[in-house]
């Protein structure tokens, strides 16, 4: 006659525990100053995750005091189907905190009754969370263009930029205009600046195209900042779109501009004019596509299908 003996409870935790406090014991004598390091950083980590553990302790509570495993077997079993997966992967997505702090839970719910492949979807459903889900469409769902151009000047520089921003919304980009870094001014001014051109490169860095706004600037040629930029994203391998709004000829713009002759082949400083049939340096032969922001980015649109 078989006698149903109790089941001997795990200590695998115990175990565990067990290890790291010989481990610690060891280092703490063998490099004191180490073990109690490493004791406050494991601390710090622990008081981080506290407030998650209770959250797991209580509801690891709920599902043993009102929850039957029938009920668990029904929902999360080999026979739940579609709606298995929805509140495993949906369970996931709302988790928060490390992973680990949710495998107590996960051991009981599998114990009671769910299948192994909803636990290991509600892990893998843990990295998707939805504060973060913005951010994973301009990853993966959208295209990042940094806007380069002497708009940042512009007296409603910012509306200016989310004017752009919006534009390359609707095209499907993300726009990445450079007053969106937000820096902290310097005592001394230099610092201020180069703490600015830092945070620019990091942003066409980031960028998966560039559009550049080579409208003249103080005077006949695009912004020399702007220039920096493109040559900057081109060094970088990135595809760069720039637009003009006067896209003649250069000796037809300068002859106008200086108040040439008709038939002037030199500027007023008696520099060559070049005559390519170009609007701007030959250096922008490739770039230059369009008249205004919104044919640019129909142009980008087009060329990137």
């Amino acid at each position: 006659m078989k006698t149903n003996m109790p089941k001997r409870p795990k200590c695998h935790g115990c175990i565990l525990l067990a290890l790291t406090l010989l481990l610690y014991g060891v280092a703490t004598f063998f490099a004191p100053e180490r073990a109690l390091t490493a004791a406050e950083k494991s601390l710090g980590i622990l008081a981080k995750i506290f407030p998650i553990l209770l959250v797991v302790f209580f509801l690891t509570a709920l599902l043993n005091t009102f929850i039957r495993p029938k009920s668990i077997a029904k929902h999360l079993g080999s026979g739940s189907r579609l709606r298995g997966w929805f509140l495993a992967l949906f369970g996931g997505v709302l988790s928060h905190g490390p992973g680990y702090v949710w495998y107590p839970l996960l051991a009981d719910l599998r114990d009671q009754g769910a299948r192994d492949g909803l636990v290991v979807a509600f892990l893998y459903a843990r990295a998707i969370k939805l504060p973060w889900l913005p951010v994973m469409v301009s990853y993966f769902g959208l295209t990042f263009t940094y806007l380069a151009g002497p708009d940042v000047f512009e007296p409603d520089a910012v509306a200016q930029g989310e004017r752009l921003k919006a534009l390359c919304a609707g095209f499907g980009f993300k726009g990445l205009f450079p007053l969106d870094n937000a820096i902290e001014p310097h005592d001394q001014p230099h610092c201020t600046a180069e703490a600015i051109r830092r945070a620019n490169l990091d942003l066409i860095r980031r960028a998966d195209l560039v559009m550049a706004n080579l409208n003249p600037f103080r005077g006949f040629e695009p912004d020399s900042g702007t220039v920096y930029e493109v040559g900057f994203a081109e060094a970088l391998g990135k595809p760069v779109f720039g637009y003009a709004a006067d896209r003649r000829h250069m000796l037809e713009r300068l002859r106008e501009h200086q108040r040439l002759d008709n038939d002037a082949t030199h500027c007023k400083d008696r520099m060559l004019i070049e005559n390519f049939a170009l609007s701007h340096n030959l250096m922008f032969t490739h770039t230059l596509v369009a008249d205004d922001p919104r044919s640019c980015l129909d142009h980008i649109k087009k060329v990137s299908r």
